[in-house]
């Protein structure tokens, strides 16, 4: 009887439960001989988990180790020095470019200020006279800034040389410094009168009718005298104000028949 109730006290003691309780709750789990197979593979299982607590502790003590140097190591202010010794010169090379790339884009500004204020008399009247002959296509005529002096037009492609130009537009190009030699010499020692003959059987209708519109304008301070046996052009000429003469002799049309060479004078001094 004594050996009972000292069995029950230790499951009581051990377990928090009555007897009758812990019974009950060894018989959910499987039985007695269930709890000792179970006892079994955890006291297997113990040396491996042992050994790994063991593991766990040394590399907590390790890192604990490691920290503490970290904190009383001089290699890691010096890192921090040096890191932020990087930023401040980031922060330095940042501004400097900053500041090289404004100058950078006022020297741009300056060059291409240069290139369409500071060009020669004769470029600029050649410039506005190729927009007008090209109705706008071809903006500006003028020659670089540095080192390069060859003449370049801006255009729908960028900016091109002559010689990348169709043969129709280069002879634009052509009479537009003839036209802008003529005026500029016209505006410095008097104008002088233009005297053209056929120079628009290469031009087609519409370079011919912005070459016609060019010189009308030009004959506000020149006296333009154009001749030409075509009747195409001299109608052209005659939409703008030209008073026709016609000519002594004969010639062939573009349609065989037989045209009377004329002299046209647009209106002007």
């Amino acid at each position: 009887m004594r050996q009972v109730e000292a069995r029950t006290s230790r499951v009581e003691a051990a377990t928090g439960l009555s007897e009758a309780r812990a019974r009950a709750s060894l018989d959910g789990e499987g039985g007695e001989e269930r709890l000792r197979e179970r006892l079994g593979q955890l006291r297997i299982q113990e040396p491996a988990l042992d050994g790994r607590l063991k593991q766990l502790h040394t590399e907590q003590g390790a890192a604990e180790n490691q920290l503490r140097q970290w904190e009383d190591d001089t290699r890691l202010a010096e890192l921090r020095i040096q890191e932020e010794r990087l930023r401040a010169e980031a922060a330095d090379l940042a501004s400097r470019y900053t500041r090289d790339t404004l100058a950078l884009e006022l020297l741009s500004r300056a060059r291409r200020r240069f290139e369409q204020e500071q060009q020669p008399r004769v470029i600029q009247l050649a410039s506005e006279h190729f927009a007008a002959l090209t109705h706008g296509r071809y903006r500006r005529v003028f020659v670089p800034a540095g080192g390069s002096r060859e003449l370049r037009v801006a255009g729908p492609l960028g900016e091109r040389g002559p010689e990348q130009l169709s043969r129709g537009t280069r002879e634009q190009l052509y009479l537009a410094f003839r036209l802008a030699v003529i005026q500029d010499f016209g505006e410095t020692h008097g104008a002088l009168p233009l005297i053209l003959d056929d120079i628009l059987v290469n031009f087609d209708l519409g370079r011919s009718r912005g070459t016609v519109e060019l010189l009308a304008r030009m004959a506000e301070r020149h006296q333009v005298i154009a001749f030409t046996c075509h009747p195409w052009l001299r109608a052209l000429f005659e939409e703008k104000g030209a008073r026709v003469v016609e000519l002594g002799g004969s010639a062939t049309g573009r349609e065989g028949a037989p045209v009377a060479p004329v002299g046209l004078r647009l209106a002007g001094r």
